[in-house]
């Protein structure tokens, strides 16, 4: 019987190992080449593929998101592999820099998207949406290429066809995008609140409140048409107003380009995506399936453009590249490696809930504490090293380094809050 029960116990622990190996998978590469080719492989508008995501899977997609951003990518894999998602470890061979790619289990049913995470970026604070891959010709190639260009936070890439579900969205607004004017589709990523899209949007915002989120689509261009439509969601000049920074400086580059700002140019009336969802969230609607904002924070970008001055190839997204970089600063900070955090010991109890104490105090001046990919996020002087306060941090990994006064490591190591 113990053999047996051994015997059971192993199996179960392969198919543990196996699991995990699945949702966690090496690759290298070229970051641009992998994503377009998953791009070609979405499905279209046949099928009805699409289907939103439970509660309870948003509950964990968030779950798992929060472990991506504290780069404990061992416990994300484990989440996503129960959502029919796999995180792939991509090293694009070019830079030498190393990516999270969520994206869907080739059996998988749910067909949420592709999402790229960035974990040391020089521009932490800038998002690249494209929701209609497939409709928006060449928008998720310029999407990948403006991602891996900018060194930007994120890349969300959406999972189907806009029109691939024949479920009708309860938000607000209509289109003709898939036939008759109608309704727009549950599929349709950038007018739908209940979507994985939606909440991820929601959830990297909560993470880093001053995010901008730049949103590219395409238009066919009409006669009086400009080159590009753009529009932060509202009518509203925010207090920062990237667009017409970003306007000026693509004129800088190339005076005879031209636009419209939906906040700038009140008699412009099309394309200024006042309906979608993503837009609402990010200027603050408390309702942003059914109800607009009244007002602007300027975070978010919705960019319409024409196929031949900017999606047709790589000529075309390369023109908003140094206008970007311009108006979109980068501040990169080296994170510390693993090696330098050598002993642990010092502190207790950890795992911790709010307050911890240190072992050996006499020689301790300073205490430093580093989030999962090592950025510097707390620096003090407790008064009583017996009780420090550290309640304000969020549940997760952290990294700590105690200095005494001559700003030399008495100790370092990995602790973990757990609420």
């Amino acid at each position: 019987m113990k053999d047996v029960s051994r015997a059971v116990g192993y199996l179960l622990l392969q198919i543990l190992i196996v699991a995990n190996c699945l949702a966690q998978v090496p690759a290298e590469g070229s970051l641009f080449d992998y994503i377009t080719l998953k791009i070609s492989a979405l499905p279209s508008t046949e099928g009805n593929n699409y289907l939103d995501a439970t509660n309870g899977q948003k509950e964990a997609w968030n779950d798992a998101m929060e472990l991506v951003l504290q780069n404990d990518l061992v416990s994300a894999s484990e989440i996503l592999s129960g959502l029919g998602y796999r995180l792939v470890h991509f090293l694009e061979t070019a830079s030498n820099t190393k990516y999270s790619v969520i994206e869907r289990e080739v059996t998988s049913q749910n067909h949420w998207g592709i999402y790229v995470i960035s974990q040391n970026p020089c521009r932490d604070n800038v998002v690249i949406q494209c929701p209609h891959p497939m409709f928006d010709t060449n928008t998720g190639k310029q999407g990948i290429f403006t991602f891996l260009e900018l060194d930007a936070k994120a890349l969300f890439i959406g999972g189907t066809h806009r029109c691939n579900s024949g479920s009708l969205s309860s938000c607000s607004g209509t289109t003709t995008a898939c036939g008759a004017n109608g309704p727009f589709r549950i599929s349709d990523q950038a007018h739908n609140a209940d979507g994985i899209f939606q909440k991820t949007t929601e959830f990297l915002l909560q993470a880093n409140p001053s995010t901008v989120f730049i949103q590219f689509h395409g238009f066919g261009k009409r006669a009086g048409d400009p080159n590009a439509i753009l529009s932060n969601g509202t009518r509203v000049t925010p207090q920062t107003d990237y667009i017409s920074e970003l306007i000026a400086e693509m004129n800088t580059e190339d005076p005879t380009l031209t636009f419209r700002a939906g906040h700038l140019d009140l008699d412009w009336e099309r394309l200024l995506a006042f309906t979608n969802t993503q837009g609402r969230l990010i200027n603050g609607s408390s309702e942003p399936c059914r109800t607009g904002s009244s007002v602007s924070q300027g975070q978010f970008i919705h960019v319409e453009q024409e196929l031949a001055m900017f999606r047709s190839d790589q000529t075309g997204w390369v023109r908003w590249i140094e206008p970007m970089k311009r108006v979109f600063d980068c501040i990169k900070t080296e994170p510390l490696t693993s090696d330098q955090f050598y002993h642990d010991g010092l502190i207790y109890p950890n795992p911790f809930d709010s307050e911890v104490t240190v072992q050996d105090s006499y020689y301790a001046d300073l205490l430093m504490v580093y989030n999962a990919t090592g950025q510097l996020i707390l620096e003090l002087k407790p008064r009583n090293w017996k009780k420090i306060d550290l309640s304000t941090l969020t549940s997760g990994i952290y990294y700590y380094q105690i200095l005494d006064k001559n700003l030399s490591i008495i100790s370092n190591g990995k602790m973990v809050k757990t609420k």
